[in-house]
């Protein structure tokens, strides 16, 4: 009965080191693919600076025009009571 035991736990030692192989290679694919998303995701990123460039100016263009439509807004008003 301890011989069939003294086998049993080298396969099963067996089936465990190959199992880990297996987790060892997936996480070596998975490592490529996150490296292969990082790059693209440095690249998107690169494209978007000049976009959130343009949108921070138009922000600002926006609130300058209403900015100016209060002023006109309130001088038209202070025009209609005098």
């Amino acid at each position: 009965m301890e011989d069939r035991r003294d086998n049993r736990i080298p396969a099963k030692l067996d089936e465990i080191i190959d199992k880990l192989g297996k987790v060892n290679v997936s996480i070596a694919k998975i490592e490529v693919d996150v490296a292969h998303h990082i790059h693209r995701t440095d690249l998107l990123e690169e494209q978007v600076a000049p976009m959130k460039k343009h949108s921070d100016e138009l922000a600002g263009v926006i609130k300058f025009l209403k900015l100016l439509g209060i002023i006109v807004a309130l001088v038209e008003a202070i025009r209609m009571i005098i």
